[in-house]
């Protein structure tokens, strides 16, 4: 959190076409966590406001009710099947989200009942629902240092974490980037709380980097992304990215 807060790594814009020399062995692991090709994004400036609009969270729930998919990934509705199964850590409960382009994760967590939900993105986001609040990382961090927030009952992130560190979102370079993530995640939450996570899979036994895109990961990498966590249950998805959808629990 203090390093999220401090940030004390460095922001390169526009973000390298191929990691640091000096940065390399990190994020490939030393060799196992390659680079397997390039799809470079260089990203959007974060300063100008984003507003999400009391429509499209209702959108959200009204194709919720009529089954449809909600988010771009056309994964077979994987995910709101998934956190069904799981809905008694979200009804009633606070909750976050880590990462947002569209608001369908928050729209769907207010369909299952969730309280308030906040959620974190680099992008400065702005929401007419009175559920939802929004926060930088850093804002969040100096925050959360300061004692002004609570730990949440769950925390849902699907396609971010993978990302994260590789400053394709203007976000510090960190070879660490999506293990930080999962850590700050694991203070956020309560003990006995949820906490689900989707990321590419590799559907075998190789770890990988697209760079500047996103990482895809095999078991080295997943174990150390799910370290100290329940497992409660993995659903791999349908979509085409092969996203692996993992319901954890912080133990008591």
């Amino acid at each position: 959190m203090k390093r999220m807060a401090y940030r004390n790594l460095p922001i390169i814009y526009p973000p390298p076409k191929y990691p640091p020399d000096y940065l390399l062995d990190e994020f490939t692991m030393f060799g196992e966590m390659p680079i397997i090709k390039n799809h470079y994004f260089k990203p959007q400036s974060t300063d100008s406001k984003k507003h999400f609009s009391l429509t499209l969270i209702h959108d959200v729930t009204e194709r919720l009710k009529r089954g449809e998919n909600v988010n771009s990934y056309r994964d077979g509705i994987c995910v709101q099947h998934t956190l069904k199964r799981h809905i008694h850590y979200i009804k009633g409960k606070r909750g976050f989200v880590v990462g947002t382009i569209k608001p369908w994760l928050e729209g769907m967590l207010l369909e299952f009942g969730a309280r308030n939900i906040t959620t974190l993105e680099y992008a400065n986001l702005v929401f007419e629902s009175p559920e939802i609040e929004a926060y930088t990382p850093y804002d969040f961090a100096d925050k959360w240092l300061k004692g002004e927030i609570e730990q949440y009952d769950f925390g849902v992130n699907f396609s971010s974490i993978e990302h994260s560190g590789l400053g394709r979102y203007t976000d510090p370079l960190n070879p660490y980037g999506d293990l930080e993530s999962m850590a700050q995640s694991w203070c956020m939450v309560k003990p006995g709380g949820m906490f689900a996570v989707g990321v590419e899979d590799s559907l075998n036994f190789d770890n990988s980097i697209v760079w500047n895109a996103h990482r895809v990961y095999g078991p080295k990498r997943l174990a150390q992304l799910t370290a100290n966590w329940q497992v409660l249950e993995k659903a791999l998805c349908a979509d085409p990215g092969h996203h692996n959808f993992i319901i954890l629990r912080k133990p008591f």
